[in-house]
């Protein structure tokens, strides 16, 4: 098979971040973007990726923070220029999914399995993995435990009917380790049977785990993930399914990003400069990217800023890096 040129290159890209048919005028959401001057978006709370304001900041969805939140306002930026405002909702309630399914948040950030159980399968159209969650194992620093064979005969916590439960025994099951199982209901007392020492291990997602490991409890317990994660969750970019020049264009952001994170080789050596020109079409304002960065960085800096080294949570980037060292897809070189 002969490789791809620039412009088939180029083509992949789009297909990857938004396999949609591009119109030729603006459509709902678009237009009813613009005439607001501002783009909403949701997602569930989560550690590091979207979290809601402190206790007493107000009703202002803008105090929401995390990866998500700067990924919405990233699109604001790119479609609106400079000025474009974004909202977040951190959605944790019936009326928030309602919004959710009805179209009224133009940009939503969801797992696979909240889409299926929300019934929102049929209303968005689903984009790239705009984060890959892992689901981990945490023990105590001092533990000798290094992975989930080493677990034989241990107690283990995990938050019942969660996909880490769920990642935690079939990774039992293949490894054909027998452990003493802890179920809970509630994440606070997951959290204090941990840091008391009634669970040798604790699995769960890596945010939730990170946030926990910051705590301790009483004992100040120091804490670390195991290396090999369970399981990833990946947590996509979703859009209504009533406007396809919307969806492409929040796909190319997300995409942008990405690329300008890449390593400089082959077709990304330029960047993502001309994979920003090539979706010019859709109907960007003159310089987006460029516009983009400067309010927001590249995704190897909002990851840096919201989960890595720059926050609380420190977590490995792992699987969010561009490709070849994580699964974030970019453009293969020529």
């Amino acid at each position: 098979m002969r490789p791809l040129g620039r412009a088939g290159l180029l083509a992949s890209a789009a297909v990857l971040s938004a396999a949609v048919v591009f119109p030729a005028a603006a459509g709902p959401v678009l237009d009813r973007v613009r005439a607001s001057g501002a783009v909403s978006c949701g997602a569930e709370e989560r550690p590091g990726f979207a979290e809601a304001g402190e206790p007493g900041a107000g009703p202002n969805k803008a105090s929401a923070h995390g990866l998500a939140v700067d990924l919405c306002r990233a699109v604001a930026v790119a479609v609106l220029g400079p000025g474009g405002r974004s909202t977040f909702t951190v959605i944790d309630s019936v009326a928030d999914f309602a919004a959710a399914r009805d179209g009224r948040l133009d940009v939503l950030f969801l797992t696979g399995g909240t889409l299926a159980s929300e019934r929102l399968a049929d209303r968005v159209a689903l984009g790239a993995p705009a984060f890959v969650e892992t689901e981990s194992v945490m023990v105590p620093e001092a533990s000798s435990v290094r992975s989930v064979a080493d677990l034989a005969g241990a107690s283990v916590c995990f938050m019942i009917g969660t996909g880490a439960q769920r990642a935690l025994e079939g990774a039992l099951e293949r490894d054909r380790v027998a452990v003493k199982r802890l179920g809970f209901g509630e994440d606070v007392e997951l959290r204090d049977a941990y840091n008391v020492g009634r669970c040798t291990a604790v699995a769960g997602d890596a945010t939730f785990l990170a946030e926990v490991r910051q705590d301790g409890g009483v004992h100040g317990l120091k804490s670390r993930l195991l290396d090999a994660p369970l399981a990833l969750d990946p947590v996509y970019l979703a859009t209504g399914i009533e406007d396809g020049r919307w969806t492409a264009m929040a796909g190319w952001v997300l995409q942008a990003l990405v690329l300008g994170s890449a390593p400089r080789s082959g077709f990304s050596g330029a960047g993502a400069e001309p994979l920003a020109r090539a979706a010019a079409p859709l109907g960007f304002p003159d310089g987006w990217y460029g516009h983009v960065v400067a309010a927001t960085g590249t995704y190897t800096e909002l990851w840096a800023r919201n989960l890595g080294d720059g926050s609380d949570l420190k977590l490995p980037p792992g699987p969010n890096q561009p490709w070849p060292a994580g699964v974030m897809v970019v453009p293969a070189s020529p």
